[in-house]
């Protein structure tokens, strides 16, 4: 339950206030300046070096892939490579996501990566699909369900994370709008 208190039930006089209060202000931009320099060391350097579509297309998620005998098919339309590097971030992060699970499902057999990114009024639409082909050989095929790590890259971006059963396999569609860069 909270509670509201002034001033002069807390005990401080207006200057001290405004003291503290600047005090939690300057400490709050020192924390969000680490917390951004913590999710820059995080972003893989190949999005900086390389670019988004690149990282993609040769990098290490698609070693990942090859290595587990999943065919890689991307597929690129518009200006990928212009997206913000939050945005970019954000991409690279959900599509490592999908193909750790479609490593981890072992009956994945094709992954198809689809990245859409298209000038609108707010900044950069991106329309991300990834369908996970499985095998036909698979005796089982895994059940539809919502991947963490995508889900709260989605939810910070404001964006939408759709599920969508194939007829052999699964679709991971995702939708957002980065800002203008």
């Amino acid at each position: 339950q909270h509670q509201c208190l002034n001033i002069s039930q807390v005990g401080l006089d207006g200057l001290e206030c405004a003291n503290r209060f600047a005090e939690l202000l300057a400490n709050r931009r020192v924390f969000a300046c680490h917390i951004e320099r913590a999710l820059r060391q995080l972003r893989p350097s190949m999005l900086d070096s390389h670019g988004l579509r690149h990282a993609l297309d040769n990098g290490p998620l698609r070693e990942m892939l090859e290595d587990a005998n999943v065919k890689f098919a991307p597929e690129f339309t518009g200006p990928v490579d212009d997206l913000d590097d939050d945005a970019r971030t954000a991409v690279y992060r959900i599509v490592q996501a999908a193909v750790r699970e479609a490593v981890r499902l072992q009956v994945v057999a094709r992954f198809a990566l689809s990245l859409e990114v298209a000038p609108n009024a707010l900044g950069q639409r991106v329309d991300l699909r990834m369908d996970l082909e499985f095998s036909p050989q698979a005796r089982i095929e895994p059940p539809l369900q919502a991947l963490p790590a995508i889900f709260d890259r989605v939810l910070a971006e404001h964006g939408s994370y759709e599920l969508e059963p194939l007829a052999q396999g699964q679709r991971h569609a995702v939708r957002f709008v980065s800002r203008a860069r």
